[in-house]
């Protein structure tokens, strides 16, 4: 079993990646992440239905991998990767979306902001979309 595999044999989607992708860009918007920020993000993973069934040993080793590649990817290329793999306007909406949740938790700063308003134009979506997201109207 790899990384990926939970102790029901359930692997982590590409798509589920992504989404963690898209949370860990705004979290590490600083530079790091602390240790705080870290338990904060895995206990937002949690409360996505995107995620239901993962163990939480395989959620921790995803956001650990992916973790493990800041600093040799820029963010603005991490986002265009995740857009690759979220393809609809409905998962690059939840994305962000999933996004904003965690830069809301300690209250957005202007770095994260930037990147949440990079995420809406590398994905594609419009003002009006960008605004549901904001609204939390997702679905």
């Amino acid at each position: 079993m790899s990384v990926w595999d939970n102790l029901s044999g359930r692997s982590v989607t590409s798509e589920q990646k992504a989404y963690l992708e898209a949370m860990l860009i705004i979290i590490m918007a600083d530079g790091k992440l602390e240790q705080d920020e870290f338990r904060q993000l895995f206990m937002l993973c949690n409360g996505f239905d995107v995620f239901e069934g993962l163990s939480d040993k395989t959620i921790i080793g995803s956001l650990e991998e992916s973790y493990q590649r800041f600093g040799r990817i820029n963010s603005q290329a991490r986002i265009g990767e995740v857009a690759q793999v979220l393809q609809s306007k409905q998962q690059r909406m939840e994305a962000l979306y999933m996004a904003r949740v965690v830069a809301n938790a300690n209250g957005v700063n202007k770095i994260e902001d930037q990147l949440t308003i990079q995420m809406k134009q590398i994905f594609g979506l419009s003002d009006a979309e960008y605004q549901r997201v904001l609204d939390g109207d997702i679905y």
